[in-house]
């Protein structure tokens, strides 16, 4: 799910090519190193680097500033299902097993109805998978990798692979400070006007669930007062709307082999 970390994380990517269109290995915009950061400055820290001429991007959460945006409704939706490697041949009253081992797939062989399951296990091979079904279905014998059944009215055999639902449970818009601390003000409006540039071209970004988060511009703030001791700082504030997400694994069933006798 999109957490708070997460989205202080897509911010500071954004800022950072903002800060460093051609790569951090290359000199910023503004000419000078750069740090970008989440949460407040450390006060020595960001003195040190203003002494010398170089900068820092804080990025935090501002407190207070938030509101509910929950609309989706909470219905799991399947979001991948991992590829099946092993094939189940259903022929006549036989279930030959080939392909290739991978974990996190069970096979099934549905005799007359009744289902018998396996779930591939570490160190398995086409061979044990067979004789480990055959051993679950009563009168089933296992030869190689083929499991012959008797008394077969109907036949049926499965791969169920493991795969990914989520569901949104809530949505939040959060808003947030981007603060450029620079040296002189020339080096705090170069970053400042690169940032504002980047963040006001990006709609969203994506977070690692795959789900968007929504920028939106809340505003500006110089402030000078600090300029005797040759701090410089701008404030940019952008509201994030992003959604939590809930996932769960489950086995689904996925690929079915059949033949009725």
């Amino acid at each position: 799910m999109a957490t708070l970390l997460q989205v202080l994380d897509g911010l500071g990517a954004l800022a950072s090519s903002a800060v460093y269109p051609d790569g951090i290995a290359y000199p910023s915009v503004a000419g000078v190193d750069v740090e970008i950061i989440s949460g407040w400055p450390q006060k020595d820290k960001l003195e040190n680097d203003l002494a010398n001429g170089n900068a820092q991007v804080s990025i935090y959460p501002m407190s207070g500033m938030e509101r509910n945006t929950t609309r989706y409704r909470r219905e799991l939706r399947e979001v991948s299902i991992s590829a099946s490697t092993i094939i189940l041949t259903v022929y006549n009253d036989s279930v030959t097993i080939s392909g290739s081992i991978a974990m996190q797939q069970a096979c099934m062989v549905i005799l007359n109805g009744t289902g018998y399951a396996y779930a591939v296990q570490e160190g398995d091979t086409l061979e044990s998978i067979a004789e480990n079904l055959a051993l679950l279905i009563p009168g089933a014998t296992a030869a190689g990798n083929t499991i012959t059944m008797t008394g077969v009215n109907s036949l049926e055999a499965r791969v169920t692979t493991k795969g990914i639902s989520a569901m949104p449970i809530k949505s939040q818009e959060k808003v947030f400070c981007i603060t450029v601390w620079a040296p002189n003000f020339i080096i705090r409006d170069i970053l400042a006007t690169a940032i504002e540039v980047k963040y006001s071209l990006t709609q969203r970004i994506q977070m690692p669930d795959k789900t968007f988060a929504a920028l939106s511009y809340k505003g500006a703030f110089e402030d000078d007062y600090l300029q005797k001791g040759a701090i410089y700082r701008r404030d940019i504030r952008y509201a994030v709307d992003y959604t939590t997400i809930h996932s769960e694994e489950n086995y689904t069933i996925s690929y079915s082999y059949f033949n009725t006798i």
